[in-house]
């Protein structure tokens, strides 16, 4: 229950929430309701502590209806008040816990967001022009973004230990971080709190906990077989021998694609050196057809193979992955030596293997 207390001069604005109810959900709810006797009342429908999201709307300077004020909070189960400053102010968020170190979460977010967005763009814009020196040295660029992110996520966990908003750091650190170590998320499932350990996020942070133990670097690479682009099975170890990619991505993932001309390099430089790589995609059921497509218009000409069940591909939760593109190295032995190798780091790796 959110309960709003606000000047009389706000009656007649609409307030929205937005919210998903657990960290991670596809589909975004709302509730709204209009302002009266300087009150409002909204309801979220949750499974655990996720930002929220509140919109005013109303008359603007020129009588015409505007969002006068767009403000996140840390949405969480049970009674929270919101108080309306003046006529044209912020709210602020009483009730509940762990409001002022969600602030500081968010900020950390924002300035990741901020630092990795422009970077994104113009990597985008290089491999659409077919600059690969430029795209694949923004591509580093990001991949050192997003490590030194998940570097203040896992500080900030442990900083705030107990508090909600580390459980939206667990989360978020698990859903982006493919090659999280065993010590790294023992951080985070030791710093949740205690009586939110049934939670979506707690609950995917402790299932990474445990992939993570079973593929951590040196284990011997869990087997399993899908059915490949001709429906015929395929198993990891029927390329025992070899150096293998085991490589995670999918046609819609935008971020796949972009990897996909180091992949084609470090194939065709590495693959009379027994060296190959096996593709396991994350496409939807029913769309075989683009997962198809992409290989063919990316040049992805290695063995592939997919389940076609998106997320709940099975060697999907049996290697834990969080987040893609993804890849992990396997030795002709069987076991993982190397993980998320991205952009040059594939091709120095493999120098350093197959000299």
């Amino acid at each position: 229950m959110l309960e709003g207390t606000v000047p009389p001069s706000w009656n007649g604005r609409t307030v929205f929430l937005y919210y998903y109810p657990y960290n991670g959900a596809i589909s975004q709810r709302e509730d709204s309701c209009r302002v009266a006797g300087g009150r409002f009342r909204l309801r979220a429908d949750l499974s655990e502590a996720v930002p929220g999201f509140v919109r005013v709307r109303g008359n603007g300077a020129n009588g015409q209806r505007t969002t006068l004020i767009d403000t996140s909070f840390l949405l969480q189960p049970g009674p929270l008040r919101l108080r309306g400053n003046g006529n044209s102010g912020g709210l602020r968020i009483s009730g509940g816990q762990g409001h002022a170190e969600y602030a500081f979460l968010k900020k950390l977010r924002d300035s990741f967001n901020q630092a990795s967005n422009p970077v994104a763009t113009r990597q985008s814009k290089a491999h659409a022009l077919r600059d690969t020196a430029t795209a694949q040295a923004l591509l580093s660029e990001l991949a050192r973004l997003r490590a030194a992110h998940r570097a203040r996520l896992l500080r900030f966990a442990e900083h705030h230990p107990g508090s909600l908003a580390t459980l939206l750091a667990a989360g978020e650190f698990v859903s982006t971080t493919g090659n999280a170590s065993p010590a790294q998320l023992q951080v985070f499932w030791e710093a949740l709190p205690k009586d939110v350990m049934e939670a979506p996020s707690a609950l995917k942070v402790g299932r990474a906990l445990e992939a993570a133990a079973a593929t951590t670097l040196g284990r011997p690479a869990p087997d399993f077989t899908q059915p490949d682009t001709l429906g015929l099975p395929v198993s990891l170890a029927s390329f025992r021998g070899r150096w293998v990619l085991l490589q995670f991505w999918a046609s819609w993932c935008k971020g796949c694609r972009l990897e996909s001309p180091a992949l084609v390099q470090a194939w065709k430089a590495y693959r009379d050196q027994n060296f190959t790589i096996l593709s396991v995609s994350l496409d939807r059921p029913g769309q075989k057809d683009r997962w198809l497509a992409a290989i063919r218009q990316d040049g992805l000409n290695w063995n592939h193979v997919s389940d076609l069940r998106f997320w709940d591909n099975a060697v999907v939760k049996l290697y834990g992955i969080r987040a893609v593109p993804a890849n992990i190295l396997i030795d002709p032995q069987g076991r993982i030596v190397a993980r998320n190798l991205e952009g040059p780091a594939l091709g120095r790796k493999l120098a350093e293997v197959l000299r």
